[in-house]
């Protein structure tokens, strides 16, 4: 990977009352950057247990981006850990 590498993030992030992380996704997701991260929820297990709804929509959604951008040629090559709630998948384009 490129030392000076800029990953996109189009998914954005909001928060239920129990300051539980919900992906917000753009209404199409056409991969044409070179490289993206992708966010995961830290406390993913917990959720599964404490609110099984967002969990599952959790997994689907992440699921579908994945699938996508896998199709479209991109590798995972790391994920990036944070202080935030979510971490984050990063992913680039495969040379042809």
């Amino acid at each position: 990977m490129p030392e000076n590498t800029k990953f996109t993030q189009p998914f954005h992030i909001d928060f239920t009352e129990n300051n539980y992380p919900v992906l917000i996704e753009p209404r199409i997701f056409v991969p044409t950057e070179e490289a993206y991260e992708v966010p995961i929820p830290q406390l993913i297990q917990e959720m599964r247990v404490t609110e099984p709804d967002l969990a599952l929509k959790w997994d689907l959604q992440i699921r579908k981006i994945i699938q996508t951008l896998f199709i479209e040629n991109y590798s995972i090559i790391a994920v990036r850990k944070t202080n935030e709630p979510v971490n984050y998948y990063q992913f680039i384009k495969k040379m042809k």
